[in-house]
């Protein structure tokens, strides 16, 4: 079993996109105090250019 290295401070935590669009889980502001949590901790939080894309399915 392959086990990664644990994540340090000043690593970088990527949010690249929920299954469909931010909205469907409160939106940016919904989701901020998890961030500021991340942030907190050290950790520094990106976020990849489709975050607010909506890919659903037609």
């Amino acid at each position: 079993m392959l086990i990664p290295a644990r994540l340090k401070q000043n690593d970088e935590i990527r949010i690249i996109t929920p299954s469909r669009t931010l909205d469907c889980v409160g939106g940016l502001a919904a989701n901020q105090i998890a961030q500021e949590k991340l942030t907190q901790m050290g950790f520094k939080v990106t976020f990849g250019d489709h975050l607010r894309d909506d890919f659903r399915w037609h």
